[in-house]
């Protein structure tokens, strides 16, 4: 793909992105969304903008959105609850999951809106995994956990269990479910030897626990037998391409797959709510490598 138009230098016009998270040292995001605005001449710049605590997190994105030059926003873990604070508006799927992945102006007015379901529903499409009929567990509870409940019980999955190391925030990401359709998720208590129990039969694990050492752990309890046969471990996280979940997972027998592809489609899909225009998928990717 070539360029629409040169990119020009910073300048008074310039608009401005930010993802907000923390530590941020992982994320792919400012890499393609830069070469995405320089393939279609977009006059904007991507930053990365690490924050910690929630306050400060809130008071750094209003400073931000007090601009005219700043469009929008990504935000990551762990303050997509926080960011529902900095909506004017909410989309379907903001409301629907409880939290907020992307903020959009329009106008005076800020919509906060949640790419990850989108994200991961057309990233398993590309490898020919539906929800229908899906019996799906779920580690983790928090934004990216209820997103992905939230695409499972809208895509008619079967069966949902969240397990969480909170019971309270497992059975919250639970009721996403309800939100969407009649069947009710369930939750449980991430204790040693639950993943083992509940991915007996499961065809997709959906780690979206922070850090290697719960995935690694997690990864290690994964049902060897009374699984179907194109059961699926999927990692939300994207680097390194094959988190210790995963290994563990492939050991075990289990296909595997990783976030990067979920992570360009929901970035695709909010640089579309941005600037008008969806990039393509093979150039962005071919970034990541």
């Amino acid at each position: 793909m070539k360029p629409t138009r040169p990119q020009p230098p910073p300048s008074g016009r310039t608009r401005l992105v930010a993802i907000f998270g923390w530590p941020l040292t992982y994320t792919l995001s400012p890499r393609f969304q830069s070469e995405a605005m320089r393939l279609h001449g977009v006059d904007a710049r991507y930053l990365a903008l690490p924050v910690e605590g929630t306050a400060d997190f809130l008071r750094c994105a209003r400073g931000l959105m007090a601009s005219p030059n700043f469009v929008g926003a990504n935000i990551t873990n762990p303050h997509k609850t926080a960011a529902l604070r900095l909506a004017d508006r909410l989309s379907p799927e903001a409301k629907g999951v409880g939290a907020v992945n992307t903020l959009i102006r329009r106008g005076r007015l800020w919509v906060g809106h949640n790419t990850d379901a989108v994200g991961l529903s057309r990233a398993l499409s590309g490898i020919g995994v539906g929800w229908k009929g899906a019996r799906v567990l779920v580690l983790g509870a928090g934004g990216a956990a209820r997103a992905v409940v939230w695409a499972a019980a809208r895509g008619g999955a079967a069966g949902i269990r969240v397990l969480a190391r909170r019971p309270g925030q497992a059975r919250v990401a639970a009721r996403v479910a309800a939100r969407v359709a009649a069947s009710r998720g369930a939750a449980g208590r991430l204790l040693p030897g639950a993943v083992a129990r509940y991915s007996l039969g499961a065809s997709l694990v959906v780690n979206a626990l922070p850090g290697p050492d719960l995935g690694r752990a997690c990864g290690a309890e994964l049902a060897v037998l009374k699984r179907p046969a194109a059961a699926l471990a999927f990692d939300l996280a994207t680097v390194p391409a094959t988190t210790a979940f995963l290994a563990e997972a492939r050991r075990r027998g289990w296909a595997t797959a990783n976030g990067r592809t979920m992570l360009l489609e929901q970035g695709r899909e909010a640089f579309a709510c941005w600037f008008g225009v969806r990039p393509g998928l093979e150039p962005l990717g071919k970034v990541l490598g």
